[in-house]
């Protein structure tokens, strides 16, 4: 395809990730005051009376949240420069704009995506911890572990993975409104990455890689960019990018999917 055919870029590239910092410090920020309240709520605890573990995991919450928020912020800030570098290079591959019903269909399907993911890991998450609470308090005997104390330290412990993970619902959730009453629909493929609606997915960088692309005709147009990047653990993440094609843009999408296999 030539450049002529190619929709126009943005003449400012949009900042990478900075709703999900926001989130993150409104979140981390929220959650230390609602620490700060409840201990002046309750007042001073005489020493007899057992620490305020709501008030601690609340406190503790918010401090991992902001910390999050800051590593977001420098990761946006990176991943901006790196994106205008992009752009200005000759790495453009495809180029186009999805409007009407099908871009709003596309959004409803992505926070649809979103809650359901959320669901499944949170669904994962009860099961796994309860297991493992059973298995606590049958092997171990009741002189040395409190059937109480060991669901109360479960429920704690699901409450804060949990609340994470209701940052990244709520950042994906928050993404995809304003993409739906602000966005464009303009899409650009490059070698590195894709610019969907200013929102910028990329595969490349450290413990990052592009897996595969396919594209799926029904029963919508869309690309599919499989990549993975390593997160805290040792195993790598998964990520699926859902890149929605116009009908008469379908050619194109088959090129992109020729160009990346040949890497």
């Amino acid at each position: 395809m030539t450049q002529s055919s190619l929709s126009p870029l943005p003449a400012r590239p949009p900042r990478v990730g900075q709703v999900r910092y926001l989130v993150a410090f409104g979140a981390g920020l929220l959650l230390i005051v609602l620490s700060f309240v409840r201990s002046m709520v309750n007042g001073p605890a005489p020493e007899t009376a057992p620490d305020d573990a709501i008030g601690f995991l609340l406190l503790l919450g918010g401090i991992l949240a902001l910390v999050a928020g800051v590593i977001l912020a420098l990761s946006s800030w990176y991943q901006t420069r790196r994106l205008a570098r992009t752009l200005a290079s000759k790495k453009l591959l495809a180029s186009w704009i999805v409007s009407g019903n099908s871009w709003q269909r596309y959004i409803e399907d992505q926070r649809a995506r979103a809650t359901r993911e959320t669901l499944q890991f949170i669904l994962i998450l009860v099961v796994i911890g309860s297991l493992v609470t059973l298995w606590d308090v049958f092997s171990s005997s009741s002189q040395t572990t409190s059937t109480a104390q060991a669901w109360i330290d479960f429920a704690a412990i699901m409450a804060v993975m949990s609340s994470f993970s209701a940052i990244g619902w709520a950042a994906a959730q928050i993404r995809l409104r304003l993409m739906k009453r602000q966005g464009s629909g303009a899409i650009s493929i490059t070698t590195d990455g894709v610019l969907l609606d200013r929102q910028w997915h990329s595969w490349r960088g450290l413990g990052r890689w592009l897996d595969g692309v396919t594209y799926e005709s029904a029963p919508d147009h869309v690309l599919i960019f499989t990549y993975y990047r390593r997160g805290l653990r040792y195993n790598p993440t998964g990520e699926e990018l859902r890149v929605p094609v116009p009908p008469r843009h379908a050619a194109e999408a088959r090129q992109v999917v020729a160009r990346f296999k040949q890497d």
